[in-house]
């Protein structure tokens, strides 16, 4: 019984994985209260792809996309924008990109920023496309509203992956 105890290697690991979260949460927190009611020209940001892209691509295609899972899954309990998309497209975009990353190209912010781009462009995409085929918006929104809001929810990618090598640097 004496055998049940937490190692210092668990609780450093522990320690990454809780960092993590609350990133995730006062990312969260920022998106929903403070961004979630202003718009820049327009168009508003959404900062949750760029975290969970920056996040798989640093920590691997299994714990990327785990991370991704999770997050993605609890983004969309808390209301986030037709959620069952998002679960399905950022976690396969995760793993996505961090195979990429690691298998044909280097692990540095350009090719997290491409890969945040075309995340957001997917997700955002797919999202527009079921509130097309709902009826609430038109096509033309999505030159005016959809592409100058993924531009500048490109923002918070360097922030993200600087962070998340930092966050990384822990376990070392």
């Amino acid at each position: 019984m004496n055998k049940l105890h937490i190692t210092h290697k668990q609780w450093i690991c522990f320690l990454k994985w809780l960092t993590y979260s609350v990133m995730f949460v006062l990312t969260v927190t920022i998106q929903g209260s403070l961004l979630g009611r202003f718009t820049i020209l327009g168009v508003k940001l959404n900062l949750i792809p760029c975290l969970i892209i920056c996040v798989a691509i640093v920590e691997g295609m299994e714990r990327g996309g785990i991370f991704a899972l999770c997050t993605s899954l609890v983004w969309a309990l808390s209301g986030g924008d037709f959620g069952f998309v998002s679960i399905v497209v950022l976690t396969a975009c995760a793993i996505f990109c961090a195979w990429l990353c690691s298998a044909l190209l280097y692990q540095t912010i350009f090719p997290c920023a491409l890969c945040c781009l075309g995340t957001l462009l997917l997700s955002e995409s797919a999202i527009f496309l079921l509130r097309m085929l709902l009826g609430s918006v038109e096509p033309m929104q999505y030159l005016m509203v959809l592409l100058p809001g993924v531009l500048f929810s490109m923002v918070g990618c360097p922030i993200f992956y600087c962070l998340s090598r930092l966050i990384t640097k822990i376990e070392a």
